[in-house]
């Protein structure tokens, strides 16, 4: 069994979360935000858009 990390993973490692959270701070980001983050957003569009999808929904 493979015990390395998915390559996605692997990928948002390089993701400075402490400065994306600050960023969303400054500019407000999450202010209207129920239970999608700035941060689920960002990780939703990148797996789209390395998906090749031109949508999330789709």
């Amino acid at each position: 069994m493979n015990q390395d990390k998915y390559v996605f993973a692997q990928l948002t490692a390089f993701l400075n979360r402490t400065q994306f959270n600050n960023y969303v701070r400054k500019y407000d980001g999450n202010r209207y935000v129920k239970q999608f983050t700035c941060w689920n957003q960002l990780l939703a569009r990148w797996n789209c858009s390395s998906n090749g999808s031109n949508s999330i929904l789709r």
